[in-house]
């Protein structure tokens, strides 16, 4: 995974470009007016190559990401936010199919709640791991994942987190 300072240093050179009469508030506003229903193409590596996409909402929340992480110049990882769930897909083979997928189940407070991987075989997906939030029997404030690998659509490994130390 990339780190992503360029952006946040793109954007601050970006906002620094606009009028100097006019406030930082009113500067962000417009900014995040021009990017909506666009996206906002970044350089990460310095190569000259556009390698990060992002599309923001009115209000400035990101709506998707793409990244190109082979260097070929297209996207082979696309995720999508929405309220409460976030979905990643990626192409694995850079071949330009999406072939692995994971959606993560956000509550209300952002905490993931409830996660699936999933591989792409022939014309339908197969789930790989499943990461569910469960109760925590010795500490009920402190809750824990119960995770689930699966091996030709059967449950191979299931840690149960009472079983866990």
């Amino acid at each position: 995974m990339r780190f992503f300072y360029p952006l946040s240093l793109t954007i601050f050179i970006s906002l620094s470009l606009y009028a100097p009469q006019k406030s930082f508030s009113s500067n962000v506003e417009n900014l995040i007016d021009e990017l909506e229903s666009k996206q906002a193409q970044v350089d990460t590596d310095g190569d000259g190559r556009v390698d990060l996409w992002r599309a923001f909402d009115k209000n400035g929340k990101i709506l998707t990401l793409n990244s190109d992480d082979d260097g070929d110049g297209k996207p082979d990882l696309w995720t999508v936010f929405s309220p409460n769930k976030i979905v990643t897909l990626r192409d694995t083979e850079s071949n330009g199919n999406r072939d692995w997928r994971k959606t993560e189940i956000l509550n209300n407070n952002g905490q993931m709640i409830q996660q699936t991987i999933e591989t792409k075989k022939k014309e339908s997906w197969q789930t790989e791991e499943e990461w569910e939030l469960v109760e925590n029997p010795k500490n009920p404030k402190k809750p824990m994942y119960r995770v689930k690998r699966f091996v030709a659509g059967k449950v191979e490994i299931d840690y149960e987190p009472a079983n866990l130390k």
